[in-house]
């Protein structure tokens, strides 16, 4: 299951009061990453990705840990199955201007990590490099 949420991260212009609940505000929206943008280091993308000069992403560590041999979602004597795999990045265009379209989400859900690359090495005997995106539902609303 993948959960894409989309915005801007600037306060809206219109609002003139700033009747908005930021951070710090104990009562602004939460983030969904464990780091904001604005503190997350940014690293460039693959440069076998063409497109590479006109996105930047964040890593998600805490995320990422969950799926070492000793992580937190990992089953124990006592758990059946356990919490899966998880993954997690702030993308962002280098242009400002550029707007997201039904295409590029799509385009860009394909260059997201996907469950056998998150599996540590130990778990990938004999499986291949690429895995595709087979199914994507896109919901418009």
């Amino acid at each position: 299951m993948t959960h894409v949420v989309f915005g801007l991260n600037d306060p809206d212009p219109k609002d003139k009061l700033n009747l908005t609940l930021n951070p710090p505000s104990t009562y602004a929206r939460r983030h969904p990453l464990y780091t904001h943008p604005s503190e997350a280091v940014v690293k460039p993308l693959w440069r076998i990705c063409k497109f590479h000069p006109h996105v930047q992403w964040t890593e998600e560590h805490e995320i990422m840990a969950k799926n070492l041999p000793d992580g937190v979602n990992r089953t124990n004597s006592s758990t059946v199955g356990g919490e899966g795999l998880e993954w997690g990045a702030w993308v962002e265009f280098n242009d400002k201007d550029e707007r997201i379209t039904t295409p590029s989400l799509a385009f860009l859900v394909d260059t997201f990590l996907n469950t056998p690359n998150l599996l540590p090495k130990s778990e990938k005997v004999g499986m291949t490099a690429r895995y595709p995106l087979l199914v994507l539902h896109i919901f418009l609303v």
